[in-house]
């Protein structure tokens, strides 16, 4: 990718984000993904196309769920011109691209949030995460890129890695496609990976893993589908809670166990899922009040 130079006539004030600063919103009660600017504006961006020019930068936002900030005047900054945070909330069911001042691309998976500058600072590119996104970072070795979750900080020069760190799940991890990532933690223990491996961080124990995996794996979901290799029930489950909105009931807890391997395409509804589980296993998987029921074939709903 190509480095892009900045070269400033003046100063940049930069402040970094903060609750105080910026406003909370509520997953639950979004219908589709929202930027929200730092002036408490939220912009919903599944309505229409929209440009918005601030300071040298320009915002535009495509019928294509594709998100963009660009460098209006390449070579110099404004004597006053400030940085201020945006973030991109995406809520259940959804996923959107973002392409970030510096040319990196990152698709955000459902659940998720981005807190991230309108440009970036002549020595500073960072971005903050809570929930699970796909980095493209552009190359610029004078300039190396961060992404802060709560429990891990991830440092790169330009690569490939798929990050998942929801707050509602016990491990975060970090899975490299291309290009060397470091990785600290929040005890400020270092590591370092390389292709095809995959880091993890138990919050509850403070321990951390490295292995190797099929990172497409980790991945599929920005191709609009999840593929599962050998995967727990309740594994799949919960990856797919990001896309679908259920809560699962177990009644006997050795079929939390139970592996599959299939190919989920995030096109299909709930019931055409649970048709394919029940279908390819002595597993029957059934809705009921609001649950999914999962049970040996031929049991009667308890």
């Amino acid at each position: 990718a190509a480095v892009a130079i900045l070269v400033a006539v003046g100063f940049v004030w930069w402040k970094p984000a903060t609750p105080e600063r910026m406003a909370k919103v509520d997953e639950q009660n979004l219908d589709q993904p929202v930027l929200m600017l730092e002036n408490g504006k939220q912009i919903p961006l599944k309505q229409d196309s929209f440009s918005i020019q601030h300071g040298n930068t320009l915002i535009q936002n495509n019928s294509q769920n594709q998100l963009s900030y660009k460098k209006i005047e390449k070579n110099s900054v404004s004597k006053t011109e400030e940085i201020t945070w945006n973030r991109l909330v995406i809520p259940k069911g959804n996923a959107y691209e973002l392409e970030l001042a510096d040319g990196t691309h990152v698709w955000l998976n459902a659940e998720s949030e981005l807190t991230y500058p309108t440009r970036f600072p002549n020595d500073i590119r960072e971005v903050k995460l809570k929930g699970e996104a796909y980095f493209d970072v552009a190359k610029n070795p004078e300039k190396p890129f961060r992404v802060l979750t709560n429990e891990i900080e991830v440092k790169v020069l330009g690569t490939s890695f798929n990050v998942s760190a929801y707050e509602s799940e016990r491990f975060t991890s970090v899975t490299l496609v291309g290009g060397s990532v470091a990785v600290q933690t929040d005890k400020g223990e270092h590591y370092r990976i390389v292709p095809s491996e995959q880091f993890t961080h138990d919050g509850q124990s403070h321990q951390s893993t490295i292995k190797k995996v099929d990172t497409d794996l980790y991945t599929s979901w920005t191709r609009g589908e999840y593929i599962f290799k050998d995967a727990t029930l309740e594994d799949i489950f919960d990856k797919l809670s990001h896309w679908y909105d259920f809560s699962v009931k177990y009644q006997h807890d050795q079929l939390r166990g139970k592996r599959f391997s299939l190919v989920v395409d995030r096109k299909i509804s709930l019931n055409q899922l649970l048709e394919l589980i029940s279908f390819t296993s002595d597993v029957q998987l059934e809705q009921y009040q609001g649950n999914i029921i999962v049970k040996r074939k031929g049991e009667e709903v308890q």
